[in-house]
């Protein structure tokens, strides 16, 4: 039973085998990672089997992506396990969701098979990861006007006090991706009229985004993740707010002034205000 490293989709999913199989799994031979590999004479029948069904597995991921209707270009910082440091915390930046879009997309409208499907979250998931990693390793934003935010720490912005991310451990990375996490940008708005325009929220909230997000569709917002030339209304929270969004807000200001900023207690009036708690 051999591999044939002949295109750079199997060298992928061979790579991403090997990254997710604890090593006491990897058989001897595929440990070298060269073309050609052939069984190991101290490896186990059994044990090279289900290595190669895994590689099999993550070859069909890997080909279901790129032979997608998704933008390539977009899903292949996630693909590469590559992240390019855009905002503060990884859920809020457009690679992710774009991402997290194809991996409902596979799911719940193409029905993909389990095994591709914990692929796919298992790429989510150590994207986040190595995006936290960077974030340790070098703080240092895209956009200068983001990063000066950031050390700055916190600003006032008309009446507005808002504070930035300082910065995480692992473990509450996690705790804040599950409190922030927005389960489909597509469901969200696939019934929205965008009447009320653009949401975009950012930083820690008294409740759950998704329930956040779910009254502004309800509203008639069209929710994104990240600040761009149609967002009409940037809501933060009490703090860890993304200081690439609070830039890409300043910004759009300056070019228009049909964008606003306001708290999270201010939106929690509005959804008062149409009755929808």
């Amino acid at each position: 039973m051999t591999i044939q490293l002949n295109n750079q989709l199997v060298r992928r999913a061979l790579e991403l085998t090997l990254h997710f199989t604890p090593e006491t799994s990897i058989p001897e031979c595929y440990k070298a990672f060269v073309a050609g590999m052939k069984p190991h004479h101290r490896d186990s029948e059994f044990i090279v089997k289900a290595f190669v069904d895994k590689v099999s597995s993550w070859e069909r991921t890997v080909h279901n992506l790129i032979n997608s209707d998704f933008d390539v270009c977009r899903l292949e910082p996630v693909l590469f396990l590559s992240p390019l440091i855009s905002e503060a915390n990884c859920e809020d930046t457009e690679d992710y969701n774009y991402f997290m879009e194809y991996l409902e997309y596979r799911r719940y409208v193409e029905d993909c098979c389990d095994s591709e499907y914990e692929n796919l979250m298992n790429l989510a998931d150590e994207y986040c990861l190595e995006y936290d990693k960077l974030m340790k390793k070098d703080r240092k934003l895209k956009n200068p006007l983001a990063q000066e935010l950031m050390e700055t720490g916190e600003i006032e912005l008309n009446g507005h006090q808002i504070i930035f991310w300082r910065g995480h451990t692992r473990d509450t990375v996690l705790v804040q991706q599950d409190w922030n996490r927005i389960e489909s940008f597509a469901a969200l708005n696939a019934n929205t009229g965008n009447e009320m325009g653009r949401v975009v929220f950012s930083g820690i909230f008294q409740i759950r985004r998704m329930e956040l997000a779910t009254y502004a569709s309800n509203m008639g917002f069209r929710v994104q993740a990240a600040v761009n030339g149609k967002t009409n209304l940037l809501v933060y929270g009490s703090e860890n707010v993304g200081p690439e969004k609070v830039a890409s807000f300043l910004k759009q200001r300056e070019l228009r002034d049909d964008i606003q900023l306001m708290s999270e207690n201010e939106f929690l009036e509005m959804v008062l205000d149409n009755c929808l708690v």
